[in-house]
């Protein structure tokens, strides 16, 4: 009995058994990225750009997880900035609305403020804006009380009482004189 013979192959190749392909790894770091970038984004899109250095150099597998750990972490990001920045601006301009500060004096009580300092020394107009003074003060007790004590002193005291009343009233408002520019 004669053993078949088989052609060479003219090419000089070796035939190998093919082999099972062997699982790559997947990196770690690219897991990570993902999961913290819905966590902490700024680490998230951090941690994925260090992964995908690593993958680039050894090779391994997750360059899709920690790209979108990269991406999604950066629009988050970028969501929360632009959040706070529109609550920091929501703040501002509710301080700027209640009178330009915590605490500080209304637009009505530095009109007042300012036509009360400009008047002319006219009695009867000077009556009519310690009114509106007073008015504006209407939820400060103690600089409306102080308010209508000048005016009462100005329209029916004596020139101590005025002199007394006006120290008071510059005391009580210098504040928010200051605040509103009047001195």
């Amino acid at each position: 009995m004669t053993v078949p013979q088989y052609p060479q192959d003219p090419y000089g190749a070796n035939y190998q058994q093919p082999q099972a392909p062997q699982p790559s790894k997947t990196n770690t770091l690219s897991y990570v990225s993902l999961i913290l970038a819905f966590v902490m984004p700024v680490a998230g899109a951090i941690v994925g750009h260090i992964s995908l250095k690593q993958i680039k150099t050894s090779g391994e597998e997750g360059r899709g997880m920690a790209l979108a750990g990269v991406i999604i972490g950066w629009i988050l990001t970028g969501f929360l900035a632009l959040y706070f920045l529109l609550v920091f601006i929501g703040v501002i301009a509710a301080i700027t609305s209640s009178g330009g500060g915590l605490g500080g004096p209304s637009s009505q009580v530095c009109s007042a403020l300012d036509n009360l300092n400009q008047a002319s020394g006219n009695i009867f107009a000077e009556k009519h804006l310690f009114d509106e003074l007073a008015e504006a003060y209407a939820d400060q007790p103690d600089k409306q009380r102080v308010t209508e004590e000048f005016k009462d002193a100005i329209l029916s005291g004596t020139s101590d009482e005025q002199a007394k009343a006006a120290e008071e009233f510059d005391r009580v408002t210098a504040d928010d004189q200051f605040q509103c520019g009047i001195y």
